[in-house]
């Protein structure tokens, strides 16, 4: 498989935009081939050779599932961090609001009756502020919020091998691309409301019910398969658009899928 690297999409003196292709974790600083900041470190360090940079300088304005392609922001200083993330938590009514669309692709009945509208269901999640402590981690419920746009004209009827291979997910259905926008900003937000609103998991996510609760105690479920039908681990859901206030007015993004190989999905 070719090596998957980051794109750098913008840099401004406050941020960065970066098109993130799958298999790249956003969290952690562990190593330049599967870790997003080291990656960005080492870009920054061959635009700037004379610069002295690391990875911790930068900070994750809001993350991307592993194995979910896309755009996101990346603060280069503490301040910005804190005043975007602020932002993402204004439900999309504020002038500072940061405007994120994604794109999935969901297999469901031929059918069905739900086009557009809003996802409203609490997300399940283990604590935010788990310390580590000799305590179980506890699951809280969320209030979120997700937009939904069916692309109903753009469905795709399986083709005979996908029948004949995936009987259990493609059998009945079509896959239609799926327009999301977050309006909060939960752990899994969209994989989690995908399931609950058409009783179904993006494709190639249907490990996912028992992902989501993998950071609680360890129940011997491998957290790099998300899927138990499919080989690749990609998910079809893309970070396809960014739009931020920048000065008086704002800035938008629209992100191609960056890697050849996340292409197939």
């Amino acid at each position: 498989m070719a090596k998957s690297e980051i794109d750098l999409v913008k840099i401004t003196n406050k941020y960065v935009v970066v098109n993130k292709p799958s298999g790249i974790q956003c969290s952690g600083f562990k190593n330049y081939a599967h870790h997003l900041l080291p990656q960005l470190t080492k870009k920054f360090k061959a635009l700037h050779p004379d610069r002295t940079l690391n990875a911790s300088q930068f900070k994750l304005v809001h993350r991307l599932d592993k194995y979910v392609t896309g755009g996101l922001v990346v603060a280069r200083d503490r301040k910005w961090a804190m005043k975007s993330s602020k932002s993402l938590s204004s439900k999309g009514n504020s002038p500072d609001s940061i405007i994120r669309r994604y794109v999935g692709l969901l297999p469901i009945p031929e059918d069905d009756s739900l086009k557009s509208g809003w996802i409203t269901y609490d997300i399940q999640a283990p604590q935010k502020d788990y310390k580590g402590s000799t305590e179980t981690r506890k699951v809280l419920s969320y209030k979120a919020l997700t937009i939904f746009q069916i692309l109903d004209e753009l469905k795709l009827q399986p083709t005979k091998t996908q029948l004949s291979m995936y009987p259990k997910i493609y059998s009945g259905k079509c896959i239609v691309p799926i327009i999301l926008q977050l309006q909060t900003g939960r752990k899994n937000q969209l994989r989690d409301h995908t399931l609950q609103s058409f009783n179904t998991t993006l494709l190639n996510d249907d490990n996912f019910e028992q992902f989501k609760y993998i950071s609680m105690p360890r129940s011997g479920i491998n957290i790099d398969v998300n899927s138990t039908i499919f080989k690749s681990n990609q998910i079809g859901l893309h970070s396809a658009f960014i739009e931020m206030p920048d000065k008086a007015s704002s800035v938008s993004f629209v992100f191609p899928i960056c890697a050849k190989q996340d292409r197939v999905l």
